[in-house]
């Protein structure tokens, strides 16, 4: 993506909605029954439309080539009003939110120019997820009982989503980064994000784990920090059978989660949202 107009147009307040995009906002939820936008991602007209207070553009300090990837709000925003907002318009501003929390570290992170930007999203999700598993065989090839389930050879979990996503609503105040993406899994490819990089895993590729938990989980990241991500499951796996692949899965990809703890004490990790998981 290149640079864009970066424009301070205003506080908040009652912000009208200037696309006008229907909300299925119920409770502590929020569904959007959409998955990739109609915008050109990272246009500076859907940008300057959505009315946003001063913000700032994110940059790479080890990729300063990549330009700008980004943009981030100067300060703390209600939720209760901008994420909603920004979440029903993202299919035709091209623009995904993503929370930046300050207490986590996040926040100095993004702004040390501590991401990496922009990086290639791996096609094949079960050739990744496939390697990961091996990967996780000891050199001497000793696996004990308890733990052969995290490295059965067996296939992916099957989802049920109907074809939305789902963000939880959040009443608190925090930072925004707004990310111009096609396909909201690709977030994290876009920003370079590095808090897998203990596993060798870079944003692109847990973009394409993502691509597939949400074209069958309708699953979005919401929240991260600079190891850990909150993930919104709009259609979890439906039965105990489905759930234990799913947890085989999240094993390859975050091997720290499930350190400890046997298989059936993990499984309420996948049976509800949201699915938080983080890397050491």
């Amino acid at each position: 993506m290149g640079n864009f107009g970066f424009l301070s147009p205003g506080l908040p307040g009652s912000v009208p909605d200037p696309f006008g995009l229907p909300g299925d906002d119920t409770g502590d939820e929020i569904e959007l029954w959409a998955r990739t936008t109609s915008a050109a991602p990272g246009s500076a007209e859907t940008l300057a439309a959505l009315g946003l207070p001063a913000g700032s553009p994110v940059t790479s300090a080890e990729h300063p080539e990549k330009g700008t990837f980004a943009w981030l709000s100067d300060d703390q925003l209600p939720l209760a009003e901008w994420w909603p907002r920004l979440i029903r318009a993202w299919p035709t501003s091209g623009w995904w939110p993503m929370i930046v929390p300050v207490e986590n570290e996040m926040l100095d992170l993004v702004r040390s120019g501590g991401l990496d930007g922009p990086c290639e999203v791996p096609d094949d999700y079960a050739a990744v997820t496939h390697f990961l598993v091996a990967d996780l065989v000891p050199e001497d090839g000793t696996v004990p009982a308890e733990e052969q389930w995290k490295v059965a050879d067996a296939p992916l979990a099957t989802g049920t989503n109907p074809g939305k996503v789902l963000t939880t609503q959040y009443p608190v105040n925090e930072h925004l980064m707004l990310v111009p993406v096609a396909r909201i899994a690709d977030a994290l490819a876009q920003i370079g994000w590095t808090g897998a990089s203990a596993v060798d895993l870079d944003g692109g590729e847990l973009s394409c784990a993502l691509r597939s938990w949400e074209e069958r989980f309708g699953a979005v990241v919401g929240e991260m920090g600079p190891e850990s991500l909150m993930i919104d499951v709009a259609a979890p796996p439906a039965d105990v059978a489905q759930q234990k692949l799913m947890l085989r899965e999240l094993n390859a990809w975050c091997p720290d989660l499930f350190a400890e703890g046997s298989q059936e004490e993990w499984l309420e990790v996948v049976e509800n949202s949201p699915w938080m998981v983080w890397w050491d």
